[in-house]
């Protein structure tokens, strides 16, 4: 247990009220409560009218109740993602005057993915760049969508910081406190919390292939195969040569082992980072038993 939260009230939906208002406000990150299905718990219908039994949590299952509604996880990730350009911005070293997303001619929309309920959430936004939010009475103009999908016709900033954002959205206007630890990110707001985790703006090439994948260091084309799948081959050996800015470039085994997948053909044209082939190590026991002729 966290804590208990008691509040009172002359009838049990005032207090039931008073009780889900307080929850809804409360900001606990880091750890997983049950705070967000106490507070809908509190705001349904039959429980405000007393009619709970031991049968309450079949007839209203908890994962429907503590659902999150998808409305208020886009403006969260929204918010989520204009705090963190807001800290980006504060710790810039260079042209660190300029607004977030600065251009001399309007260019795409800046792009920020999160990770929230193991749904992936991407955020497309731009700021109005003619007012920087130094001012207290000064406003921004933003313009967003949430995997495609825009959050309302008008969307007017009042105040981005690191740690929030104060958000008018079509005449709704709400504060978003947002609470950073490395990539984790959690927003609370309009009453109720959403965590992410933000995924890499750039990730590094091949970071989602299969342990012991080669990729293509630089776009060109392939223009020679030089093993097979299946082939034992040992550290530095040659597998794959690339022509890329009339340059060849050699792609090779890193470890002994072997080519368990070629992905390629001569002649075929590569982007940066795509998975040429994979090489899976020999270990020392797969070497063990080939000495005594054992059988794996």
């Amino acid at each position: 247990m966290l804590a208990k939260v008691i509040a009172y009230g002359r009838t049990r939906a005032e207090a039931a009220a008073r009780l889900a208002r307080v929850l809804e406000r409360t900001q606990v990150h880091g750890v997983i409560t049950n705070r967000n299905l106490l507070a809908a718990i509190l705001r349904e219908p039959e429980f405000v009218a007393g009619g709970t039994d031991t049968g309450y949590l079949t007839r209203h299952h908890p994962a429907e109740l503590a659902a999150p509604d998808p409305a208020v996880t886009a403006v969260h990730a929204l918010a989520a993602a204009l705090a963190g350009q807001a800290a980006r911005r504060a710790t810039a070293t260079v042209l660190a005057t300029l607004p977030s997303g600065w251009r001399n001619v309007r260019s795409a929309d800046q792009h920020t993915s999160y990770e929230a309920a193991g749904q992936r959430v991407t955020v497309a936004y731009r700021l109005d760049t003619r007012s920087d939010l130094a001012s207290p009475t000064s406003t921004a103009a933003v313009h967003a969508t949430v995997d495609g999908k825009a959050l309302g016709g008008r969307i007017t900033a009042y105040a981005i910081t690191p740690d929030g954002v104060d958000l008018d959205i079509n005449g709704v206007r709400r504060r978003y406190a947002v609470h950073r630890v490395g990539t984790e990110v959690y927003v609370d707001g309009g009453g109720t919390s959403t965590a992410f985790a933000e995924v890499p703006r750039f990730p590094p090439p091949g970071a989602a292939g299969h342990a012991g994948s080669l990729v293509a260091p630089t776009p060109g084309m392939v223009v020679r195969v030089l093993a097979a799948e299946g082939d034992q081959v040992t550290a530095g050996q040659p597998l794959v040569v690339l022509e890329a800015m009339k340059m060849e470039h050699t792609v090779t085994a890193p470890v002994d082992g072997t080519l368990t997948a070629l992905r390629v053909a001569a002649g075929e044209q590569l982007a940066t980072g795509q998975i040429i082939a994979t090489v899976e190590e020999t270990t020392l026991e797969d070497t063990v038993l080939e000495d005594t002729g054992e059988e794996k």
